[in-house]
Formats: C-alpha cells, structure tokens, sequence
C-alpha cells in the first residue's frame, strides 16, 4: 500500500515538486520510510500484547509526526 502511495512515478501522494533535482530520491526514500514504519513498528504492535516504554512511545510519536506534516504538504493535484 506505501510503495503504491508514495512511487516516484504516479504517486497517489506527490510529497515533493517533480522539477525539483532531487524528486526521485526523496519521494522514494519517504516512501521506504513510510513502508519501514507499516512493517516494523505498526504492524507487530496491532497484531500482539505488547509494553511499550516512554521513551520507545516518544520517539514513535515523533517520526509519526514528521511523516504525516510531510503527508499534509504533500503536492495538491
């Protein structure tokens, strides 16, 4: 679902300007974040009884935050 979401080529969301030099390799690195963060930290954590600590709890809280301002100034069509 990431990979289709954020591909460099056709993005259902476009984080970046395609007539910036660097478009192919910053949406394809968000989008492998995105994909990172669905399989290592959501995934596990909706499938099983798990603890978390406060500090684990932050700093999830704190890259959530930055991918999903990223998604919120994502190019309008």
């Amino acid at each position: 679902m990431m990979s289709k979401a954020f591909a460099k080529d056709a993005p259902v969301i476009q984080l970046f300007r395609v007539d910036d030099p660097m478009y192919g390799d910053l949406q394809e690195g968000y989008m492998h974040l995105f994909m990172g963060v669905m399989q290592a930290m959501r995934n596990p954590k909706s499938h099983s009884n798990f603890q978390i600590d406060e500090r684990d709890a932050i700093e999830m809280l704190f890259l959530a935050s930055r991918l999903l301002r990223k998604v919120d100034e994502a190019i309008k069509p």
